[in-house]
């Protein structure tokens, strides 16, 4: 599991549970680099290059949706991927995540390994590089699935 040259960039607001992903993901083969803001981990994808982030909802400065908006205002950051962290398991947080460009929103309390599926799955999605602008970035889903919810709109 897990990919040695793959970067994901932690912008999650509570050190302990920074400490604690970085860590269990580091094992499964991960790079992270961290940031304790949506400002700061704006700074962290243009200088440090991840392959992904997973951003809290509630982050200071910016929040997660502002980051993400920030991600999607930008040329060369719009199909950057996110995975959204959101304070509950509802479908109204999900619903703007998605709204706002998330690739996948879970819940902050989720466990660690839906997490690391949802990696998985986003960092090795070989239209990724080239999807269209057709894309579905996310739709409400449960935690428990493991299958993150990307769909084409075959308009």
């Amino acid at each position: 599991m897990g990919y040695p040259s793959r970067k994901v960039l932690l912008a999650l607001h509570d050190a302990q549970r920074t400490t604690c992903l970085s860590a269990w993901l580091r094992e499964h083969g991960y790079g992270i680099v961290r940031a304790r803001d949506g400002a700061s981990a704006l700074l962290a994808v243009h200088e440090q290059q991840p392959d992904v982030v997973v951003a809290d909802a509630d982050l200071p400065i910016l929040d997660g949706y502002q980051f993400i908006a920030a991600l999607r205002s930008r040329p060369e950051t719009r199909r950057f991927p996110v995975i959204l962290l959101t304070p509950c398991d509802d479908e109204a947080e999900t619903a703007r995540g998605c709204a706002t460009g998330a690739d996948l929103c879970l819940p902050q309390q989720g466990s660690p390994s839906d997490l690391l599926l949802s990696l998985e799955r986003i960092l090795c999605m070989p239209e990724r590089a080239e999807r269209s602008a057709h894309f579905v970035p996310c739709r409400p889903q449960t935690h428990s699935s493991i299958n993150p919810t990307f769909a084409r709109d075959d308009r």
